[in-house]
């Protein structure tokens, strides 16, 4: 009988076949099994609010442009904060002697020292409203900082440790397509200014606004007349205004759909469209009215109707 000697691609391909196979198997057995220890990684993490956001979507709500979002970052902290006050100051804090003991206000500034504070202030604090490229969205406020390892890292001669924290975000991020309101601020002939939650700036450019609404400087047409100057709901009307399809003027809080997002920094730009009425009538907002007709819009209308 002859034997057949296999060649070296043969070979290679049946090493690399069994390699496949076992890096299949530990795969496997990864998955199934539950991760005892964090994951550390540089790319935030999303968890919590996706639930409820497909509730929302299904029940005909608004989605919330807010998030909840956990990430874990690589953080240095400071010398100044690198070790435990309670530790460090407690003998004399505790100390019996009332003359030696620091006052409550020293030793309160003492205890203050702590390595989370530390990230607190260099790392944190200065990410409050501003735009956090990782989180891809603006940053409202954090909570529930915590430690991923009890050990720090001090590299070469840098004083800085180093340590990976897991920090809990509450981001607004508004994403193409979401429907939104905000405040009419501002009016001309060109775009309808808007501010979201008392924050944000949003323009809605002349060819995001319906053909069938129409813009009518001050005078110009009925119901116009005597308005120069007049506090018309939100906005003072000092070149005119925008009229719907129905007849009437834009006022208080108007619904639009958001069409980009432009941040940098504590930059913020925010461009809307109202064309897509389908879409934007079927989302309500609840406990805000979308009209305010204070008493000096009456005093408008009596005005133009003089």
């Amino acid at each position: 009988m002859s034997s057949v000697t296999p060649t070296k691609r043969e070979k290679k391909s049946k090493k690399h076949s069994k390699e496949d196979k076992g890096l299949k198997r530990k795969r496997h057995a990864e998955s199934s099994q539950p991760s005892l220890s964090p994951e550390i990684s540089k790319k935030p993490r999303t968890a919590i609010a996706s639930t409820k956001k497909q509730a929302q979507a299904q029940n005909g709500e608004p989605k919330t442009p807010f998030h909840l979002m956990t990430t874990s970052l690589y953080l240095s902290v400071s010398p100044r904060y690198s070790f435990w006050p309670e530790e460090t100051f407690g003998h004399l804090i505790s100390n019996p002697d009332p003359s030696l003991r620091p006052t409550s206000e020293q030793a309160a500034r003492m205890l203050s020292f702590t390595p989370i504070n530390g990230l607190r202030k260099d790392h944190l604090d200065p990410l409050l409203m501003s735009y956090y490229e990782p989180l891809d969205g603006v940053v409202i406020a954090y909570d529930n900082i915590r430690f991923e390892s009890d050990k720090a890292r001090i590299a070469a001669e840098s004083p800085f440790a180093h340590v990976w924290v897991t920090v809990d975000f509450l981001v607004w991020k508004p994403k193409k397509g979401d429907v939104l309101q905000g405040w009419v601020n501002l009016q001309s002939a060109s775009h309808v200014g808007l501010l979201v939650e008392n924050t944000w700036n949003v323009s809605i450019p002349k060819e995001k606004i319906p053909e069938s609404w129409s813009y009518h400087e001050v005078g110009e047409e009925e119901g116009m007349e005597g308005m120069e100057g007049v506090e018309y709901g939100n906005a003072e009307i000092d070149a005119g205004g925008w009229m719907d399809a129905n007849g009437e003027y834009v006022d208080g809080l108007l619904k639009f759909q958001v069409e980009s997002v432009q941040a940098i920094g504590h930059i913020f730009s925010m461009e809307g469209s109202l064309l897509n009425t389908e879409v934007i009538e079927s989302v309500v907002f609840s406990g805000k009215k979308e009209k305010r007709k204070d008493k000096k819009h009456k005093k408008s209308k009596s005005l133009a109707a003089e």
